[in-house]
């Protein structure tokens, strides 16, 4: 039928549990009216519910739990924490991939690129400035007259003209 697909996947979900909302319990009540197909799937879904139930819960022995402790311990690699050096260490401490370790490197190292550039355009930016100040001061000299031997003038004819 049509809507066998959500009457069983109602069926095999909430309905038999008793969590299915009022208006799916009534769609899927309507459609077994209708649907033998379904309706046996409720009566083999109910039943196996049933051996379920009455298999109960049983206990699992210490000893077996001990076998279990024993085993996974042997399993796990035994190594000395003195002999791993710092980075091995922390590698440990931080639970994630190889490839992830591989970008945050590369990503540490063009931070460091970009702040070291920005570094040096920056000093050259000073040092051009700086000698363009020493300029401007000993030019200021030259025109006063107080020191006649600085070389910072422009040396243009214009500069010769107006002096």
């Amino acid at each position: 039928m049509k809507g066998c697909k959500k009457a069983r996947e109602l069926l095999t979900t909430d309905y038999l549990d008793g969590c299915a909302c009022q208006e799916d319990k009534l769609y899927v009540d309507k459609h077994l009216e209708q649907c033998r197909e379904c309706g046996s799937l409720r009566g083999a879904l109910e039943a196996q519910r049933a051996t379920f139930k009455k298999a109960g819960r049983k206990d699992v022995p210490e000893r077996l739990w001990q076998n279990i402790r024993d085993a996974v311990i042997a399993q796990r690699p035994e190594e000395p924490v003195a002999s791993l050096g710092f980075l091995e260490r922390l590698k440990g401490l931080i639970p994630a991939p190889r490839p992830v370790f591989a970008l945050s490197s590369v990503f540490t190292v063009v931070i460091l690129i970009v702040v070291m550039t920005n570094a040096f355009v920056r000093n050259k930016e000073l040092a051009g400035k700086a000698s363009a100040a020493e300029g401007l001061v000993g030019y200021s000299f030259t025109l006063n007259g107080e020191n006649d031997d600085l070389l910072f003038g422009l040396g243009t004819d214009m500069e010769e003209y107006f002096l």
